[in-house]
């Protein structure tokens, strides 16, 4: 993977972090890769570098392209299969047990999707002016069957004294177990990735949507 990413003598990637059994590798293109004894990952950071001009400040620009959600998730679920078909298998052949994909947002109130907006003004309930600062950790089972349990943890957070007060931090980290592992081969890890990628971005909209926080209120018998 690395001997592509040199074009003639530029390197279009940089070593981050390196230890006895840990490297991060950060490509130009935002994504890092994380490569650890039981786990490998990919995340996605905008890149910026500041460009010298005549006579005045540097200014900076993004080396990254930005891109939706669901195209940045396709490019890392390729790019993660990839990087565990190269792993060494070694006398107890890998597989695979765990898939995550997290979410990580900034918004502010007004670019709050409505579920969730729903969801902290009911903790805020108790209060007659609502929260003004929260850090909220929740941990949920989603679903399971015979094959796989999922669940999803939420981190909703939003600082009271600082100078981005404004905004909200979103992250959700949706997981999926397997109940027997998955072979280190293309076409099964495809399946199993796509699989658990279908099953987040459809609970991420539930959130967005947010029908589960309406409040059920009983009939009365009269």
């Amino acid at each position: 993977m690395l001997d592509r990413w040199i074009s003639g003598r530029k390197l279009e990637f940089n070593v981050t972090h390196q230890e006895t059994f840990r490297v991060d590798i950060q490509h130009e293109n935002g994504f890092i890769y994380r490569v650890e004894p039981t786990k490998l990952s990919l995340q996605f950071q905008h890149r910026l570098r500041l460009r010298p001009t005549s006579g005045a400040l540097p200014v900076a620009e993004f080396i990254s392209h930005p891109h939706p959600f669901t195209r940045l998730l396709e490019e890392a679920s390729e790019s993660i299969i990839e990087m565990a078909l190269l792993l060494p298998s070694g006398p107890k052949k890998r597989s695979v047990t765990q898939i995550g994909v997290v979410s990580t947002t900034q918004v502010n109130d007004e670019d709050l999707p409505p579920g969730l907006k729903r969801l902290i003004e009911f903790l805020g309930k108790p209060w007659p002016k609502g929260l003004s600062g929260y850090s909220v950790r929740m941990t949920a089972d989603i679903t399971e069957t015979s094959t796989y349990a999922d669940r999803c943890i939420h981190n909703i957070s939003r600082s009271s004294d600082d100078e981005n007060d404004d905004l909200i931090t979103l992250q959700f980290d949706y997981q999926r177990y397997s109940t027997s592992p998955t072979p280190l081969m293309r076409d099964a890890l495809k399946r199993e990735v796509a699989s658990a990628t279908k099953g987040a971005l459809a609970y991420f909209e539930t959130l967005a949507v947010g029908d589960m926080f309406d409040e059920q209120i009983a009939p009365s018998d009269g």
